[in-house]
């Protein structure tokens, strides 16, 4: 917001000054701090938003008391975020068919996993711990049957705010924007004891491809075992 505000201010006399004999030139200025003025206000709005949605979702979450759930969940959460702010981020017109689309998944998702715990949760707990986790997983089937559909509310609720969010920042057309920076090559690469070794295009490949693409805790348990 304070950057629209400062450009609201600031562009009219700078377009001003630019051409003090050319009128049109302040009306330009007013237009342009104006449009960034409403595409800052509205990101900042939608941006805040989203991150106190996404806060109640993982809280949410946690209160289901399912271990797995809370794994899918934060498994969930970590590749969004890994696919929309990075180089595999959508674009045009898949970004608005992610935008409509994955609302829906959250949905369907939290009212699906809350249904399928009433059932699956006194099984699991029966067949670990008897008659107790029977009871155990009758408890946990029923605060899933609140908590999971609420996850996938407030998921739901991120995503529509994220996808605002990008709307407003790409109305501001009038602002020219810089083409961002692409990397002629990838980064080098630490061998053991975090030496630097000589580049090697495919370590460096395959250096980036384990960061983009990490390792569950137990996948990484089992190939250490």
């Amino acid at each position: 917001f304070m950057k629209g505000a400062h450009d609201f201010v600031v562009l009219p006399f700078r377009e001003f000054l630019r051409s003090p004999n050319d009128p049109s030139r302040l009306g330009v200025g007013i237009a342009k701090g104006t449009l960034s003025l409403f595409s800052q206000t509205l990101s900042g709005i939608f941006g805040f938003l989203s991150g106190v949605s996404a806060l109640g979702g993982s809280a949410a979450a946690a209160l289901s008391f399912d271990e797995q759930f809370k794994r899918w969940h934060k498994q969930q959460v970590d590749d969004h975020i890994r696919h929309m702010h990075g180089q595999f981020r959508p674009k045009g017109c898949q970004l608005v068919v992610t935008g409509v689309k994955r609302p829906v998944q959250d949905l369907i998702a939290g009212i699906a996993f809350a249904v399928s715990g009433v059932f699956v949760e006194p099984y699991k707990g029966a067949q670990l711990r008897g008659v107790k986790g029977f009871s155990r997983g009758i408890g946990i089937g029923t605060v899933g049957l609140v908590a999971k559909p609420l996850v996938g509310m407030f998921d739901a609720f991120t995503h529509i705010s994220e996808s605002i969010q990008d709307v407003a920042r790409s109305a501001n057309v009038l602002d020219k924007k810089l083409p961002p920076v692409k990397k002629i090559r990838l980064p080098y690469v630490f061998g053991m004891q975090k030496v630097l070794t000589s580049y090697n295009p495919v370590n460096a490949v395959c250096a980036n491809l384990l960061q983009l693409f990490t390792m569950k805790d137990e996948k990484r348990s089992e190939l250490k075992s």
